[in-house]
């Protein structure tokens, strides 16, 4: 267009029109490029905070696991003291009789080791 003009072909009305629309082209492309390149650093920073927050929720899983852990520990220690207590609740003969001479006349009383509670005499079978 410019070599149009230089040989008077068109008028320079035109050939400004033209020069003003392609420097719009070139700064709506610039703006254009520069919204993409936005749009990429968006992206990646999305991604970035993807990225941590699946480390802290891996981290705050692994804690709670832990913790987890350690009271089934726990209870597990409980549950053994437990039925280790309610084993020594009940007091079993080891033979089947008359109990004859009985010690102990309280309910819920704690019992010494190896205390005599009670005799008991074996019935004759028939």
């Amino acid at each position: 267009m410019r070599q149009l003009w230089s040989k008077h072909l068109i008028q320079i009305n035109r050939l400004t029109a033209l020069e003003r629309e392609a420097a719009r082209l070139d700064g709506e492309r610039a703006q254009l490029i520069a919204a993409a390149a936005q749009g990429r650093g968006k992206v990646s920073e999305i991604e970035l905070q993807i990225t941590q927050i699946d480390r802290e929720l891996a981290s705050e899983v692994g804690r709670e696991m832990r913790e987890i852990d350690g009271k089934a520990g726990e209870y597990a220690e409980r549950k053994v003291a437990a039925e280790d207590q309610l084993r020594r609740i009940d007091i079993r003969a080891p033979i089947s009789g008359t109990v004859h001479e009985m010690n102990v006349h309280t309910i819920g009383g704690v019992v010494s080791a190896g205390e005599q509670l009670m005799l008991i005499v074996r019935t004759p079978s028939v």
